[in-house]
């Protein structure tokens, strides 16, 4: 299981619909390390270390209950910050701050099944 090498989603729900109002950032070190263990599941592969049986792609959706835990989700080592709209985020988290559960990230990951061939 890793993660997908691309920036998390922010979603907005207004009138029952979610969003897309801008981006989660990952820091660089971890784009280049999730690339980078890409890359090396795909030498191997080449290589005939391994060979897939199964992979599948999963989104993940954390939702946010307070501003506090924006902020907390933004302080992560792993976060660079947000990009995007800064008036729908203005707006976002001033719902948040009244009490309504408006504002999530979805990010995907992979999910795959290897095995040794001739095993």
């Amino acid at each position: 299981m890793h993660p997908v090498a691309r920036h998390k989603k922010l979603m907005l729900e207004e009138s029952g619909e979610w969003r897309h109002i801008g981006a989660v950032e990952r820091a660089d070190n971890i784009m280049s390390n999730i690339a980078s263990g890409e890359a090396m599941l795909e030498r191997t592969v080449q290589a005939g270390l391994f060979a897939p049986v199964a992979t599948s792609v999963h989104e993940r959706i954390d939702y946010f209950e307070s501003v506090a835990d924006w902020k907390d989700h933004l302080d992560r080592p792993h976060v660079r910050g947000f990009a995007g709209d800064e008036r729908d985020l203005k707006r976002a988290l001033a719902r948040l701050d009244a009490g309504e559960e408006c504002l999530r990230v979805e990010s995907e990951f992979h999910i795959g099944t290897y095995v040794k061939p001739g095993v």
